[in-house]
């Protein structure tokens, strides 16, 4: 007698596929958040050092966006001294 004969049979098909199903839904959910929060996403290359300042406290005060002004135009300036 062997040991397979004395195992009750385990239907695995079910749990494969509810398995399945359930990674789909996780891909699926985790997808559309990224691509909902994809929206508010940061300017990306070249404008990005003259996009909004963004800070993890929230918005940035009356000194801060001055001196961030004053660095943008400065920044502007040093970008068309170098001319091509």
């Amino acid at each position: 007698m062997e040991i397979r004969d004395n195992v009750a049979r385990v239907p695995t098909r079910p749990f494969v596929l509810l398995i399945a199903f359930l990674t789909m839904l996780a891909l699926a959910l985790s997808g559309w958040y990224a691509l909902a929060r994809n929206s508010a996403a940061p300017a990306q290359g070249p404008d990005r050092a003259y996009a909004t300042p963004v800070t993890l406290y929230g918005p940035v005060g009356p000194d801060a966006q001055e001196r961030d002004l004053n660095q943008r135009i400065a920044k502007i300036k040093e970008d068309a001294s170098h001319g091509h």
